[in-house]
């Protein structure tokens, strides 16, 4: 035969008035505990969403600074050649004049 599952056997004691006092002291410790780090959570969770805003922002502005920067280099490179190419006819007109017309 099987033994029978043994059961548990919760004890019933007898409370006095100060470990009751102590107990509601003990919870509502516990309950303000929670409402702090409740509005720390949300205190939180305010500061990464402003933190969201601010990185996004700051990404926003990081492409716009890469934009400048590459319409300037594309100046830029333009400009260098057409320098370069004017030298290169100024030079070919200083030693052969004649091939340009005249």
């Amino acid at each position: 035969m099987k033994p029978k599952a043994k059961r548990k056997q919760y004890a019933v004691r007898m409370v006095d008035s100060n470990q009751l006092t102590r107990l509601k002291a003990r919870i509502e410790y516990l309950e303000r505990s929670k409402e702090v780090l409740l509005r720390q959570q949300y205190d939180i969770a305010h500061k990464n969403s402003s933190l969201a805003l601010v990185v996004k922002g700051l990404d926003e502005r990081l492409d716009n600074e890469k934009e400048v920067i590459l319409s300037k280099l594309l100046v830029n490179l333009f400009t260098s050649i057409c320098l370069i190419a004017s030298i290169a006819i100024m030079t070919v007109n200083y030693f052969k004049p004649w091939t340009w017309g005249g």
